[in-house]
């Protein structure tokens, strides 16, 4: 139970300090498992869906939180780019507890692990994946997977794996982070304006 207790405070320390400084711009993903190292970008959401940067790159909500702040930090990329798997290809085999490791532009870096990896038909990928939960940061990421289908123009799955910061990382960004701690209020904290469709 202490436990609990403290990792609570320490969520809330960690929100009140990232709601009294400017948002670091994620620039760097790395998968050592699979061997994937990949610039990340920006994108916006478009008719319900992420859109996604071409080539090997990683995207990310522009609009959304952060990989590491509060609420589900929202990132695509492709398994596929001019005829060729990319690393991403991969992500159905990761193994549950595989390190993510994103780097920021002041030269910090955040490490996650990886909690969860699901497969889902093309158009079936719940909403609710994509929703964050009240004082939880985690990363939601979605690849095409499974078979290319001609008729539907894209692949009939996706694979969407979920990843978040451990407890020994969340007490290294609170000791970055000590002098804010004022735990945010629920309507500071950021909620999608529109849910990618999948």
């Amino acid at each position: 139970m202490k436990k609990c207790v403290c990792l609570i405070l320490i969520l809330l320390a960690l929100g009140a300090a990232a709601s009294a400084e400017e948002p670091l711009t994620p620039v760097r993903l790395r998968i050592p498992a699979l061997d994937a190292d990949s610039d990340m970008v920006p994108t916006h959401i478009e008719a319900g869906e992420l859109q996604v940067a071409d080539g090997y790159a990683v995207s990310y909500w522009g609009e959304g939180p952060r990989p590491g702040d509060w609420g589900n930090a929202l990132l695509a990329v492709h398994n596929m780019w001019d005829k060729e798997y990319t690393p991403y290809a991969e992500l159905p085999d990761l193994p549950i507890g595989a390190e993510v490791i994103i780097d920021f532009s002041d030269g910090s870096q955040r490490a996650f692990t990886v909690d969860s990896v699901d497969i889902y038909e093309t158009g079936k990928v719940p909403s609710a994946l994509w929703r964050g939960v009240g004082g939880a940061r985690f990363v939601s990421m979605i690849s095409c997977a499974g078979k290319y289908s001609r008729d539907m123009g894209t692949h009939d799955h996706r694979c969407v794996i979920t990843f978040s910061m451990p407890e020994h990382e969340l007490l290294n960004l609170l000791e970055r982070h000590r002098e804010s701690l004022r735990a945010p209020a629920p309507d500071d904290l950021p909620r999608p304006r529109l849910l990618p469709l999948y």
